[in-house]
């Protein structure tokens, strides 16, 4: 049923009509439908008095959705929040009752925004210390059983089930892992005191056939190579939608059916059956009689409880809880068994419990399995969002960050630019977001985010029905601190975070152009030594076999908690050294002006790490400019003076990217800044700070390389310690 032709219903109590609106005779209605049916309704009242108390009942019409999910009602008034509103039930006589309604009452608005929307059910179930049997709503073969004094008082348990056959089976980036189970998602709202045991439904025939599909295509490789029709197969399979038309023009020019096959060999159901329908209608039928012969007799070669040795795969149930540590693997051979269901104790002393069922090739080790297993998750109980920001081209210091979904985005994009918002990375950032998924914007580097906008940069989702959009204005956070190429530099990051979620986080750069008050000569970094200790130390404690968790406890003293959380979190990809690194950074920013952070840190390495507190002292002199450091700014603003126009070279031989390259030469004035920017960039890279001490004769090496001035090699020469 389309929503698209289904009328919407608004009914104004008679009291309001006599008492407020005398010469009323309707609201004005604009009504948008995407194409995947769900619907939009605004409701103009701006001309009007303000609203009496009594409501007004709205009726939306709506696709039926699968028994796996719920329909809700948001409503925004006057422009302001969208927040979720309960649904009546009881619809007037009036009204038709074969149409499915989202019914609410409203009052006190001018204009009123609304949207019905499906999202996953969550199926709410009390267990109480008494424990029971309790069978899920969506599918009657999953239940969870709580033994007595599970939990010592009642508690809720929160449960989803999804169904990912649609979601997984046309995918390839699943690296041929097959789903054979829902996805389930239990949270009781407290920690469980016993094991409780999950029931739930698998399917591993599904293998069975992918494996019959590959089966065949092997068995019957060289009569179709030989014999097929490349050409016509491909248009009927990209007319049909069944591959891409990038894909069907690769193949085209390779003039090769064996390079398409080696494509199918690892295809998924319905790029099997695209083959078929396309032997059958480009008169290459006896080709389609051949592959469904060959699909027929292996499947039945395949045991049906695919626990023999033929079987290509291992079947695994995956339990993942709030934290990586909790993950479970439960091999097939360890599951109990009965007809098409199977039983896993989900351990005790948690609250959050995901489960998966798959099988995963043999090769495949846990660690893969387990991510695979999150990606799955996440695919079946999150919301493809695409994420956008976009500074302004004429007002710089402001900056727009979008949400939306990628149907909706490209007219998003077209309205944000209109308003002026073209500067910045042309790509969206793609992110799943669960319901009450948390997303943070957040400055990091020289720009500061307005103290007044930062509250608007939080934004907590349930479904996303339409575009959301916040503006904010941004500011330079230190006009002494570093300056890249006439510019001060820093990134607008965010944060997707959510209970159970692997916390997800990216960023873009942006600029704001210095002021007129700016020195250029000013010290490029406020203070270098500070920043090359953290990253020096963040390396050398990364390689330390035991954790340093006591020498930043130390160091942090009450803070550390509040430090620790921040660093994981701005960190890359949980990488140890950058997490230390961000920890000292985030430390020393908190602490006084006038202390010296270094000593500091290397008094306290002394007592936790006597054999490298004098590497790392050692290291950080070559930043001092009080000790004429090699790489202070002092030395460093001499040797590009030396270097002059060598510096491009020179960049080549330590491995400069070629877009800063290209960017330097852009924004700088002379040969001499491009190469002080050139070499200030170099001095704080991951590879100089790897090389340590190393790092002098590197650079010497380097200039003769890149056939430096006989007085620059001298220089070094004459600075090194």
């Amino acid at each position: 049923m389309s929503t698209s032709y289904l009328p919407s219903f608004i009914k104004i109590p008679s009291a309001v009509l006599e008492k407020k609106f005398k010469n009323v005779k309707s609201l004005r209605r604009r009504r948008t439908t995407t194409d995947d049916g769900r619907q939009t309704q605004h409701y103009d009242n701006s001309s009007l008095e303000p609203m009496a108390q009594v409501p007004m009942m709205i009726l939306v019409p709506y696709k039926s959705s699968d028994q796996s999910r719920e329909v809700v009602m948001k409503i925004r008034k006057d422009g302001g929040v969208w927040h979720q509103v309960k649904m009546i039930k009881d619809k007037p006589k009036d009204v038709e009752k074969d149409i499915p309604l989202a019914a609410t009452e409203v009052n006190n608005f001018k204009k009123l925004d609304l949207v019905v929307v499906s999202k996953l059910k969550t199926q709410i179930i009390p267990i109480t210390p008494e424990g029971g049997t309790f069978t899920s709503d969506v599918d009657s073969r999953t239940c969870v059983t709580a033994i007595p004094n599970t939990v010592q008082w009642p508690v809720e348990l929160h449960m989803k089930v999804a169904n990912v056959d649609k979601m997984a089976e046309n995918r390839r980036d699943l690296d041929n892992v097959t789903v054979i189970s829902p996805t389930h998602e239990l949270y009781f709202e407290k920690k469980l005191q016993k094991d409780v045991l999950l029931q739930m439904p698998v399917n591993p025939s599904k293998k069975i056939r992918e494996l019959s599909h590959m089966k065949a295509l092997q068995s019957c490789r060289g009569t179709i190579a030989k014999e097929m029709t490349l050409d016509s197969v491909l248009d009927y399979m990209k007319e049909s939608d069944f591959i891409s038309s990038e894909f069907c023009s690769e193949m085209k020019n390779k003039k090769e059916s064996a390079k398409f096959l080696d494509y199918l060999e690892r295809c998924t159901t319905k790029e099997f059956e695209g083959l078929i329908d396309a032997l059958r209608n480009t008169n290459q039928t006896y080709l389609a009689r051949l592959l469904e012969d060959a699909c027929v007799q292996n499947s039945s070669d395949y045991d049906e409880d695919i626990s023999g040795s033929d079987f290509e795969g291992d079947i695994t149930v995956v339990v993942m809880g709030s934290e990586e540590a909790d993950t479970k693997l439960y091999p097939w051979k360890d599951l109990k068994k009965e007809k098409d269901t199977v039983q896993i104790n989900l351990p005790k002393g948690r609250d959050l419990y995901r489960v998966v069922g798959l099988v995963a090739p043999k090769a495949m080790n846990d660690v893969s399995i387990r991510k695979m297993a999150e990606k799955i998750h996440d695919l079946s109980m999150q919301m493809p969002v695409e994420l956008l920001i976009r500074q302004n081209i004429k007002d710089v210091s402001k900056v727009c960050v979008a949400w939306a979904l990628p149907e909706q985005m490209p007219k998003c994009i077209k309205d944000v630019e209109a308003r002026g918002f073209v500067s910045g990375p042309k790509r969206v950032i793609n992110i799943g977001i669960g319901d009450g998924d948390n997303v943070r914007v957040t400055t990091v580097g020289n720009i500061q985010m307005a103290v007044e906008d930062q509250d608007k940069l939080s934004q907590q989702f349930f479904s996303i029905s339409c575009p959301i959009e916040r503006v904010f204005t941004i500011k330079e956070g230190n006009k002494k601190g570093k300056v890249s190429l006439g510019r001060y530099v820093g990134r607008i990051q965010f944060f997707v975070e959510g209970r159970g979620r692997t916390m997800m986080t990216d960023s873009v750069v942006c600029y704001l152009p210095v002021g007129d008050d700016f020195q250029r000569y000013a010290p490029i970094l406020l203070d270098p030594e500070v920043s090359i200790v953290a990253k020096y130390v963040g390396v050398m404690l990364s390689h330390q076999p035991n954790s340093p968790e006591t020498f930043f406890k130390d160091l942090a003293g009450k803070n550390y908690r509040q430090l620790d959380n921040r660093a994981k979190k701005e960190s890359k990809d949980g990488d140890s050294k950058d997490r230390w690194e961000t920890f000292i950074v985030n430390w020393a920013a908190q602490r006084p002006r006038s202390e010296n952070k270094v000593k500091g840190i290397v008094d306290l390495m002394k007592k936790h790490y006597p054999d490298l507190a004098d590497k790392v002292l050692a290291f950080v002199h070559l930043y001092s400019g009080e000790k004429d450091g090699l790489l202070s700014t002092k030395s460093l603003e001499k040797l590009a003076q030396e270097v002059g126009r060598k510096w491009e070279d020179l960049g080549k031989v330590l491995q400069m990217d070629k877009n800063e390259v290209a960017e330097i030469k852009e924004f700088s004035q002379n040969e001499v800044q491009c190469a002080m920017r050139m070499l200030d960039h170099w001095r704080f890279s991951h590879d100089t700070v790897h090389r340590g001490m190393s790092v002098i004769e590197h650079l010497k090496s380097a200039l003769k390389t890149a056939k430096c001035s006989s007085s620059a090699i001298q220089l070094v020469d004459r600075l090194k310690p």
